[in-house]
């Protein structure tokens, strides 16, 4: 497990095959690593720890939808 501002990068221990996760320090305190799991829980997942950062950081920003406007919406 590491520490990486304020997430945590895991690897699931009941994966079949090796996973690493990325998810948020206070989803991971609450929940574990049941959180891998979860759909309410934003995470980045791949066989690759660096991917699995990389795969967080871009589903926030879909869940935040930042930047991710149509341009129908911006001519409005």
């Amino acid at each position: 497990m590491q520490l990486l501002d304020n997430l945590i990068l895991f690897k699931y221990e009941k994966a079949t095959s090796p996973l690493f996760f990325c998810v948020h320090r206070d989803d991971f305190e609450r929940y574990g690593q049941e959180c891998a799991y979860m759909q309410k829980v934003i995470k980045g997942v791949s066989d690759d720890a660096d991917e699995a950062y990389q795969d967080y950081q871009f589903n926030f920003i879909l869940a935040a939808g930042v930047g991710l406007e149509s341009d129908e919406r911006r001519a409005h």
